[in-house]
């Protein structure tokens, strides 16, 4: 506010008006000489009025540099703020309860033992958390201009231990399923690049106009390549799944084939890749998918970092020689993906897959609400608990 009287002089000066100074309101109970000489003020000022034409395009102006520079960046930097008070909260309101009690509600229901699953398809999360320290530290490396980060298990424990992670697969696999979805989601991708003329907060695989707002229940299921948008660019800062492939064949012994399933050759004709997941000509058939962290829709976040124009560059600049504060060069913003949009993604992603059951074997993953795990879209498969996590919290 202090800036206002500032920018209302600065801005008159653009368009060769005088300058609007401000004055103070009358107090309440002011004497009459206070009125006449705030009367007076007002008349000396009103006589520095411009041509109508030039006063309102003065006032557009005015109202355009107080938005941007003045509310604009201390309501972005509250909102950062707030957003940090809103997680810190739901941080200390979720670490009240024990591992033990979030899966209590599982542990007296059935389990994969009581169930069928000869001939059905499923999705198994696979537990790396283990790695995601060095998922972060590769994916700082690649921030900093580095290639992107790769998933080493060079390291003996990390082998034998990722090894274990994958066990609950040939469990699975005794069962003669169908086939086997092998799902991993590992790191944070960096922000996402918005500029200005983009549509500010719509995460880059947002669903379109093929689908309906019911997630395209009851419609036809087309193929959908606006699905990888952005996806490519956010692998570039994720370690891939694709190293675990030879551990996953090694464990995974009584399968009749297994392959890396990267996210072009899933997403870009779910059809053709339903077709060859549901062939019944074979069955325990193992597909490892890449990491699924490179999904706004199934993480639940976008993170977006909005890049100014030219013409915020040149007076961010403009602000630095003459002293002040300069705007920053980019503006990182935290955006939640509304539930509505995630279903959406979920349904047209696994539409034509159909998969019978998720199985829920990832310690690190269980307690966040990731669109595979808690949504619900036509056709969702149901969950259980997979072998790995009923055997820690027998």
């Amino acid at each position: 506010v202090m800036s206002i009287p500032g920018k209302v002089k600065s801005t008159r000066a653009m368009y060769s008006l005088e300058n609007w100074p401000f004055i103070s309101p009358v107090a309440q109970g002011a004497s009459e000489a206070e009125l006449e000489e705030h009367a007076a003020r007002v008349s000396a000022r009103e006589a520095k009025r411009g041509e109508e034409e030039r006063e309102t395009e003065w006032r557009g102006k005015l109202m355009e540099k107080v938005a941007v520079d003045c509310f604009g960046p201390r309501i972005d930097r509250f909102s950062l703020a707030a957003e940090d008070m809103v997680a810190s909260s739901r941080i200390k309101r979720c670490g009240a309860l024990s591992m033990r009690d979030r899966f209590q509600q599982y542990l007296n229901r059935e389990s994969l033992e009581s169930i069928e699953m000869g001939g059905t398809v499923l999705l198994y999360e696979m537990d790396l958390g283990f790695l995601e320290p060095k998922a972060a530290s590769a994916t700082g490396g690649h921030a900093a201009g580095g290639e992107a980060p790769v998933l080493r298990l060079d390291d003996g424990d990390d082998r034998e231990l990722a090894k274990r992670r994958l066990a609950g697969v040939a469990t699975l696999l005794e069962s003669s399923p169908l086939a086997v979805c092998v799902f991993v989601h590992l790191g944070t991708p960096k922000p996402d690049a918005q500029h200005p003329e983009g549509d500010e907060g719509e995460p880059a695989a947002a669903p379109t106009d093929d689908a309906g707002e019911d997630g395209g229940e009851g419609g036809e299921k087309p193929k959908h390549s606006a699905m990888l948008k952005g996806v490519a660019e956010r692998m570039r800062s994720l370690p891939s799944s694709e190293p675990l492939l030879e551990l996953l064949a090694d464990v995974a012994a009584g399968a009749s084939s297994v392959e890396f399933v990267p996210h072009e050759a899933w997403l870009s004709d779910p059809e053709a890749f339903a077709e060859r997941v549901r062939n019944d000509s074979a069955e325990n058939k193992v597909f490892l998918f890449e990491n699924m962290a490179a999904f706004p829709e199934e993480m639940g976040e976008h993170r977006l970092t909005r890049v100014l124009t030219e013409e915020e560059l040149q007076r961010s600049q403009q602000k630095a020689h003459d002293g002040a504060s300069p705007s920053e060069p980019a503006m990182l913003s935290f955006v939640r993906v509304p539930w509505a949009r995630r279903e959406a993604w979920a349904f047209r992603a696994f539409g034509t897959l159909l998969p019978d059951i998720f199985v829920q074997d990832a310690f690190s993953s269980a307690a966040r609400t990731l669109t595979t795990h808690t949504g619900f879209w036509p056709g969702a498969p149901l969950r259980y608990i997979g072998p790995f996590v009923e055997a820690e919290l027998a």
